[in-house]
This record gives structure tokens, sequence and C-alpha cells, in this order.
């Protein structure tokens, strides 16, 4: 636990998709990629799994294991 920060950013695509990066330093890696946008990420206590929102009209709630 503790080795990645995660971040939003928008790729190519222009939809905010959650990042992933090496607290050490290191190159980005984008986690998420479907076609919405994600805000606020959040680390599991036990540092395996990144609980973010969906920006969109309905309140929706989503976790990924990186």
């Amino acid at each position: 636990a503790g080795q990645h920060i995660a971040f939003i950013a928008p790729p190519t695509d222009g939809y905010f998709q959650i990042f992933r990066m090496p607290l050490a330093g290191g190159s980005a890696v984008q986690v998420t990629r479907d076609p919405s946008h994600k805000t606020q990420p959040a680390w599991s206590p036990d540092g395996r799994t990144i609980a973010f929102t969906v920006w969109s009209y309905e309140a929706q709630c989503w976790s990924i294991t990186p």
C-alpha cells in the first residue's frame, strides 16, 4: 500500500479517466477507458482497489483493481 498515486486526466478521447503512477517516479498508466468522465479517485486501505465516481446526471460509485 502507498506505492502509487491515483489521479484524473483527459487522455486523447477527451473523457476524464483514472490514471495511476508510482510515487517513486515513472510513467502514468491509464486504468479506465470507457466514454464517461471519472472523478474523486481514492485508494482502498489495502492499496489494491481504486474507488471513484462517474460524472453524469446520475450518481454512481465504482471501484477497480488495477
